[in-house]
């Protein structure tokens, strides 16, 4: 299935020359994404950055997945941490860290 003419009617895609960053979680969604539009014909740049929040035990092995992954696809990777969780959790010991967290994600 070809999702260029949609991804064109509602306007997803940057002009020629310039550059998608994918936000990769390390979940089938953004994968499946970044393969898609590192895969289309395209004349922009395709760029995936994950966020490492810490607050999964898993989120060094989705970091390292998805390094692997954008190498393989040779798309620019950028990781980006963010200690949400220490935070949160360890220094600030919040009971209800729902709005807190929501904050900081941002």
């Amino acid at each position: 299935m070809d999702l260029r003419p949609f991804m064109e009617r509602w306007h997803m895609l940057p002009p020629s020359g310039g550059v998608m960053l994918v936000a990769v979680s390390g979940g089938r969604d953004s994968v499946c994404l970044l393969h898609y539009l590192a895969a289309m014909p395209r004349d922009f740049i395709v760029a995936a950055a994950h966020l490492n929040h810490g607050q999964r035990p898993t989120a060094g092995r989705d970091v390292a997945f998805v390094e692997e992954l954008c190498r393989e696809l040779e798309v620019p990777y950028t990781r980006i941490h963010v200690p949400v969780y220490q935070i949160v959790f360890e220094e600030r010991k919040e009971k209800n860290p729902c709005s807190l967290c929501a904050k900081l994600r941002r």
